[in-house]
């Protein structure tokens, strides 16, 4: 065996052939997919069962009087026109003669000023003459926790007045 080489036998490198580029994606299927699917997209929504219809209601109108003049014997038809629609507010009940109990009462419209005597004697009332609705302690013009029969007077210069645990208050003048 020789170590000599034959040239002969050996072979020249190949040129290396250069890769196949890659196919191209076809898009002409999302071209003609998306305009088709807009459109069937509006004819679905244009066509839906919306089956709601508008409703509008007219106010009668008053019938008139008419006269027809059709050939052969003349005959009047007369009907009556209806009058108008009259609507009746009640006026709101002005200010009570007496304290329904429990809570704060603006005088002059939830009460009347006066003298005042309450239901409950029982000891555990508490009532305040107020200034103010402010909940602040100055607006106390006068109160008091009577042990038995209670009896106040109401100026119209108060603003309100405050009861508790005193029951109803019945007006005496």
């Amino acid at each position: 065996m020789s170590n000599t080489f034959d040239n002969a036998t050996t072979q020249e490198p190949q040129p290396i052939q250069p890769a196949k580029p890659p196919k191209k994606k076809r898009r002409w299927p999302f071209v003609l997919a998306a305009p088709l699917a807009f459109f069937l997209g509006i004819a679905i929504g244009a066509s839906g069962g919306d089956t709601a219809t508008a409703t509008a209601e007219a106010e009668p109108t008053p019938a008139k009087t008419v006269e027809v003049t059709v050939p052969g014997p003349t005959k009047t038809v007369k009907v009556p026109v209806p009058g108008p629609t009259v609507t009746v507010t009640a006026k709101p009940a002005g200010p009570s003669g007496s304290i329904p109990g429990d809570g704060v009462f603006l005088v002059g419209s939830d009460i009347k000023a006066g003298t005042y005597r309450a239901g409950n004697d029982s000891g555990n009332c508490y009532w305040a003459r107020l200034s103010g609705t402010s909940g602040e302690l100055g607006d106390i013009l006068a109160n008091d926790n009577p042990s038995g029969p209670a009896l106040v007077t109401i100026r119209s210069s108060d603003k309100a007045f405050s009861s508790a645990r005193c029951g109803e208050w019945t007006r005496v003048q």
